[in-house]
């Protein structure tokens, strides 16, 4: 077995950088005077733009098997855009039991239909002039597809840091426009949230 180096004085080292567990120290002083060097190669990977894929990470090292390598909040929570239905509240799958009082979907509870998630959106869902009805809880149905986009849209008006990042977010609108996708999109989405 190798006897690892410290990065700075290169004495025999024990401890090592628990970010990336690539660089050994001697001590906490050492590590802390090879910080400024080091925290930008500790990354395990970079944000780069592509002309055409757009922005996008690419590995600074090599990543183990399940090294958990970003952490973060969701900025929206919700069904993906081909979803059998499921609870605006909770998301969860749902039986058809119970529905919301106000714009009608599929719900678990009256306690889901007034989740931070569906508050918003049930306003608008409500106010819409084509009303939804779901009957069959196993099968797609393609009003969740603007659900998605409808939670972004809101908080433009809720939470303006969110909305900065969403605004942010790469778009393949260029690549879609009048493709069959393209036209479900239009239909199904931007139409009806017009």
């Amino acid at each position: 077995m190798t006897e690892n180096k410290c990065e700075i004085c290169k004495k025999a080292a024990k401890q090592f950088c628990s970010s990336c567990r690539a660089v050994f120290y001697c001590s906490r002083e050492c590590q802390k005077e090879d910080w400024k060097t080091h925290k930008i190669k500790c990354k395990l990977f970079v944000v780069q733009n592509h002309p055409i894929y757009g922005r996008h990470m690419v590995a600074t090292r090599d990543i183990r098997a399940g090294e958990i390598i970003l952490k973060e909040a969701p900025l929206i929570v919700g069904p993906k855009q081909r979803s059998v239905p499921i609870c605006l509240g909770c998301h969860k799958p749902v039986s058809g039991s119970y529905a919301c009082s106000k714009c009608h979907f599929p719900m678990c509870a009256p306690s889901c239909e007034s989740s931070k998630y569906h508050k918003a959106e049930c306003a608008m869902l409500a106010g819409a002039t084509a009303k939804i009805k779901i009957d069959n809880m196993e099968s797609v149905h393609p009003a969740y597809e603007c659900i998605m986009p409808m939670r972004c849209l809101l908080t433009k008006g809720t939470d303006q840091k969110k909305w900065e990042a969403i605004s942010n977010l790469q778009d393949n609108v260029d690549y879609i426009v009048n493709t069959e996708v393209g036209n479900i999109i239009q239909r199904n989405v931007v139409d009806f949230l017009k």
